[in-house]
């Protein structure tokens, strides 16, 4: 019959028995086959050493010493199956965000108008496309980057000839002052623009203000606008964003 000398004996075995990766036990107490004990197998495998198989607990409770060997045993059980998982530290994806403005044309360069006229400038149906700061440039802590381009907005409203726009105060004054792949990004993104049709309005002499565009005798037209836009390309800590400003009409 397996015994042991003293409970403290007993305990320290226990303990040890816990602590192994993976452990069988044999003789007269029930096998055990893990990476940890069970407390409960570990309680019921001391009432087996120290009874020789019988489980008393009334036994058990009129022996404080055993009592508090098992206890101990279990407790020693417990926090060995218990594991606290480590805190991952959370890694912080670099992302990019890009805003413009449109450029605001030299007098000479705007839709000439004759007095009875009116010009409605159709709106941009999709604002929440922008062009996305390169990824892969993210890493490089550039400093900020402007890009300006220029663009026909068709009768329709879809845009067609998007190209770089250099020397306008505000954009860069030649190719060397910019990075492409800001200048792919911007177009790219600006080719799938879609406005609403610009309208000229021809109205006839003391027309109201209300009425220049639907009054009797108006004619409105759908017409073709050039507008030029200006992109801020930015990234700080790793996080690029992008600003939109608009250039010209």
């Amino acid at each position: 019959m397996l015994r042991y000398a003293s409970t403290a004996d007993f305990s320290l075995r226990v303990a040890k028995r816990n602590a192994r990766p993976c452990f069988t036990t044999s003789a007269r107490g029930p096998p055990h086959t893990g990476c940890a004990m069970r407390p409960l197998a570990i309680i019921h495998h001391a009432f087996h050493i120290h009874t020789g198989g019988s489980v008393n607990l009334l036994n058990i409770w009129r022996q404080p010493c055993l009592m508090a060997s098992v206890l101990g045993a279990a407790l020693l059980g417990l926090l060995g199956a218990c594991a606290v998982p480590t805190k991952q530290p959370v890694q912080k994806t670099p992302s990019g965000d890009v805003n413009g403005d449109l450029i605001v044309p030299e007098a000479s360069a705007r839709m000439q108008l004759e007095s009875n006229q009116v010009f409605v400038a159709g709106e941009l149906t999709n604002p929440e496309v922008m062009p996305a700061y390169p990824e892969q440039l993210l890493s490089l802590r550039l400093p900020d980057q402007q890009v300006c381009v220029r663009f026909v907005v068709n009768q329709d409203g879809s845009v067609s000839g998007v190209t770089p726009l250099y020397g306008v105060p505000g954009c860069p004054q030649s190719a060397d002052n910019e990075r492409p792949e800001f200048v792919t990004a911007t177009i790219q993104a600006v080719s799938r623009w879609d406005f609403f049709s610009s309208i000229r309005c021809t109205f006839p002499p003391g027309t109201p203000d209300a009425q220049k565009c639907k009054g009797p005798g108006t004619v409105a037209e759908q017409v073709a606008v050039t507008l030029a836009y200006r992109f801020l390309f930015s990234a700080r800590d790793g996080v690029g964003s992008v600003e939109r400003a608009k250039t010209g009409g």
